[in-house]
């Protein structure tokens, strides 16, 4: 999942990178402002995720108990020993 969630985070700094030097900003600039892009994305990433897992994880019906039956004795038919 932190494979995922870094990919997604590259390919928004790449796509930053690709805007913010279209505006002919210095390289500095168009690094710093794509660094806080990147950031950004991972935080936001995180969020949606970890909201998503506490939601998932309270919605999800705790699993029933089993029900305990009596036990049931066996039944004989008269040839016990000591039976008459």
């Amino acid at each position: 999942m932190t494979r995922i969630i870094l990919e997604m985070a590259l390919l928004a700094f790449c796509i930053a990178i690709v805007i913010f030097a279209s505006q002919s900003l210095s390289v500095i600039d168009v690094v710093t402002k794509s660094f806080i892009v990147l950031v950004s994305v991972v935080g936001l990433i995180v969020i949606v995720l970890v909201t998503t897992l506490l939601v998932a994880g309270r919605m999800k019906k705790p699993a029933e108990q089993p029900v305990e039956r009596p036990v049931q004795q066996k039944k004989t038919n008269g040839s016990a020993v000591g039976a008459r």
